[in-house]
């Protein structure tokens, strides 16, 4: 009797402790499916936002996590241990993808995607795909699982060799975009410091969770925490996209405006030492990068004097000069100064436009009448050809057409009717009759649809169909001018900013204190310009 009553106690007892491992599994996967839901909403939204710098990158980060979380909780739920190691190895696809993912966003929304050639991500994606693959094949092999790893149903953290390279390898590029995004956030400004805050916090969370569960803190047996903490990143990221406007405005109206320009961009400070370039510039002067940040404008093109020399004084320039090389560059070059107030200068910002092509063809014409048509035509910039005598349009070419936005030929039309102000055709035709040529007349103009431009008409006298004619160039710079309004409106913030901006060059010295600065500080500009800021630690303030 005794006997039988031990093992009805046994049995009880039995099937309690399994009622709850399965209550405690349900658990798991709910968790699990929700984290999964979560990173599936932020993805469909970011998809909307794809073409954005770092969009791709930050879109395969959120599937993959949805991947991880959702067989993660097929796993937990298999009742068959078959069933359930598989699933635990097809959580591998969203595992080795979402690190890689991740380090590609931060590069990209850290203003290092020109790094990311062809060949460096597809570098980058080699080792996730041959642990993917290594992982399915390691009955083989053994070399990520143990050979009695398949006793342990839910040992989601032990393996062998590749094992642990791949964790090594995650930890680093996870921990080097963490390093990223601090320094973005500790030296951006606005808006752009709160979005890599967010995408810090959010990408943190998890690498967390890893440690946690890694170092045997975890205190849910078994359970791996990263891809429920992604649940909580999923929040932060869908916050940063709603609130912030991440992959909408700063810095992806930077990145479009600057980064993708085909103009070069040269940013002085007020040492004439070089703090910004972009693409662009690198392309067009072909001298490498590493060779311009942080030297002096004038001793880099020291042997362009022509060039050195816009920076000599506190106007601003346009000129055009013929960069050295083979084969020759006709560069456009203007030169603003940057000012935070009307007496001081920080820095100066410089836009290149290759005009070779340009200058070429107005050679070409000079020397050549018979290929005049043809070289109007297949032009790569917009040409038109005006009377002299009633002011009406003579010839245009396709580049013309297309950017007034013509539907037909445009012969015959009244071309003041496409000046933004009508008396700069006067201004232009009075300079013409004194000089007989005009080089870069800068003029507001309006497309057939009513949209304004801004462009540099370069014009000659010539004589076309047995008449007085005027030939016109047209170098659009509606972009440059947005963004010199753009640079001038972010001026204009930081002067009238309430908050005490400070700013200081690579050795320490301050280069510029907005208004609040003074107010809060009590010292004058002029008094902390070009000093270190250990004085203000006097005591006294």
């Amino acid at each position: 009797m005794k006997r039988k009553l031990k093992v009805k106690l046994n049995f009880k007892f039995w099937s309690t402790t399994e009622e709850s491992l399965n209550w405690s599994y349900s658990a798991y996967a709910a968790i699990l499916f929700t984290a999964a839901a979560t990173s599936m909403a932020v993805a469909i939204e970011i998809w909307q936002r794809r073409n954005a710098p770092g969009g791709w990158a930050m879109f395969i980060l959120e599937t993959g996590v949805t991947i991880w979380s959702a067989t993660y909780a097929f796993h937990w739920l298999s009742p068959n241990p078959e069933i359930a190691h598989f699933w635990l190895d097809a959580t591998y696809l969203g595992v080795v993808t979402a690190p890689t993912a991740f380090l590609i966003f931060v590069l990209q929304f850290t203003f290092k995607g020109r790094f990311l050639n062809k060949w460096r991500i597809a570098l980058l994606w080699l080792e996730p795909v041959l642990t993917f693959l290594i992982v399915f094949s390691s009955p083989l092999h053994n070399l990520f699982h143990t050979a009695d790893q398949a006793l342990h149903l839910h040992n989601y953290y032990t393996g062998w060799f590749w094992f642990w390279f791949n964790a090594i390898y995650s930890y680093i590029i996870i921990f080097v975009s963490l390093i990223l995004l601090l320094l973005a956030a500790v030296r951006g400004h606005f808006n752009y410091r709160r979005q890599a805050l967010m995408v810090f916090i959010g990408g943190g969370l998890p690498w967390l969770g890893s440690i946690i569960t890694f170092s045997g803190l975890n205190p849910f047996q078994d359970l791996d925490l990263t891809p429920i903490l992604f649940t909580i990143s999923g929040i932060i990221f869908a916050v940063a996209l709603s609130r912030y406007q991440l992959l909408k405005i700063v810095p992806i109206a930077r990145y479009n405006l600057v980064e993708s320009m085909t103009d070069g961009v040269i940013v002085l400070d007020e040492q004439k030492i070089i703090v910004d370039i972009n693409p662009a510039t690198l392309r067009l002067i072909n001298i490498p990068y590493k060779q311009l940040i942080g030297e002096r404008f004038d001793s880099i093109f020291a042997s362009h004097s022509e060039l050195s020399a816009l920076c000599c004084d506190e106007q601003n320039h346009q000129r055009e000069i013929q960069w050295v090389q083979d084969p020759p560059l006709w560069l456009d070059i203007r030169m603003n100064v940057l000012r935070s107030k009307k007496e001081y200068v920080d820095g100066w910002l410089l836009i290149l436009r290759d005009i070779t092509e340009l200058k070429n063809t107005q050679l070409d014409l000079q020397q050549s009448e018979q290929r005049y048509r043809y070289l109007l035509e297949s032009a790569a910039f917009p040409v038109l050809i005006t009377s002299q005598r009633d002011r009406t349009l003579l010839y245009a070419n396709q580049r013309t057409m297309e950017l007034f936005e013509f539907t037909e030929k445009p012969v015959g039309r009244v071309v003041p009717n496409y000046y933004q102000n009508p008396a700069d055709r006067d201004k232009l035709l009075q300079q013409l009759a004194l000089d007989k040529q005009v080089n870069n007349f800068e003029v507001g103009l309006k497309t057939d649809t009513g949209r304004l431009l801004w462009v540099l008409l370069t014009a000659n006298l010539i004589e076309f169909d047995q008449q007085a004619a005027i030939f016109v160039a047209i170098n659009d710079i509606t972009a440059r001018r947005l963004m010199e309004q753009e640079m001038r409106n972010l001026q204009r913030a930081v002067e009238q900013s309430a908050n005490t901006i400070l700013i200081t060059d690579t050795d320490g010295n301050i280069v510029f204190v907005n208004p609040a600065f003074t107010t809060t500080s009590g010292y004058a500009a002029s008094e902390v310009l070009g000093k270190n800021p250990r004085i203000l630690k006097s005591g006294a303030q």
